[in-house]
């Protein structure tokens, strides 16, 4: 995992061949070619990230998969946050071809939360709701 300051601006020019001579005079020459990447950006249902100025983003690109948290921009002349990134060791296991590798199909799909499975739990074995609790070294649950 890195953690970096990202340092970013962005400069307006007439028009794309102006940008890229302006690009080519400052002696810049680019290091890799042009590639797909495919992004998606994450947040809480309310939006927390984004009302905090923040981002939690996932990029794929060439078979790599990275997660990159941006804090918030800080006061400065120039875009100017925190980056932290670390490397995603499966980017593309699809869960659904997980699953089938296991036998089951969509309808065998259980998409509430632990939090809302417990809650039913509880309520079929007519024991008071409480704060769901894991302890000891083999994951059991105390109610």
């Amino acid at each position: 995992m890195s953690s970096a300051l990202e340092r970013e601006i962005k400069l307006r020019f007439e028009h794309v061949a102006a940008a890229r001579a302006a690009v080519a005079a400052a002696g810049a020459r680019p290091r890799r070619a042009r590639r797909l990447q495919q992004d998606a950006l994450l947040d809480t249902e309310d939006g927390l990230l984004r009302a905090s100025r923040s981002a939690l983003r996932v990029r794929s690109e060439d078979g790599q998969t990275v997660l990159t948290f941006k804090g918030p921009v800080r006061p400065a002349t120039m875009k100017l946050r925190e980056e932290v990134e670390t490397a995603v060791a499966d980017g593309s296991a699809d869960v659904a071809a997980a699953a089938r590798a296991l036998g089951r199909a969509p309808s065998d799909y259980i998409v509430d939360s632990y939090r809302g499975l417990f809650a039913r739990r509880c309520e079929e074995l007519g024991v008071p709701f409480a704060d769901m609790l894991f302890r000891g070294s083999h994951g059991s649950q105390d109610s």
